[in-house]
């Protein structure tokens, strides 16, 4: 989800679009509500590591410099730079872009 060594991470815009189909399609079926609990649970690194994590080169950006003008989906990368400054860095908070939404969450954990 905020690693970027799957190629569907650090895309939170798709990422929290598929979980509120995913908890709604759930919950649709009858009963489902009292049976099944969703769990939030984003990747958290020490600080020695840091944020934005790596793992898939650079992904997913078209270089090393994670900037806008080298962000692969523009609308992606204004959900992840969420200090506005331009560039995708630790200044970002790692985890609200992710976040669905506490109607859409009844655990958060941490992995």
């Amino acid at each position: 989800m905020n690693g970027n060594w799957d190629p569907w991470g650090q895309k939170p815009v798709h990422y929290v679009a598929l979980w509120k189909s995913v908890v709604n399609a759930v919950r649709a079926i009858p009963g489902a509500a009292k049976k099944v609990a969703f769990l939030w649970a984003p990747n958290i690194n020490p600080p020695i590591e840091g944020y934005p994590f790596g793992g898939l080169g650079d992904a997913p950006f078209t270089s090393a410099a994670r900037t806008s003008s080298v962000a692969i989906d523009p609308t992606e990368f204004a959900a992840l730079d969420t200090n506005g400054d331009g560039i995708f860095d630790n200044g970002d908070d790692p985890y609200s872009p992710y976040f669905p939404g506490p109607e859409y969450v009844d655990w958060v954990g941490a992995s």
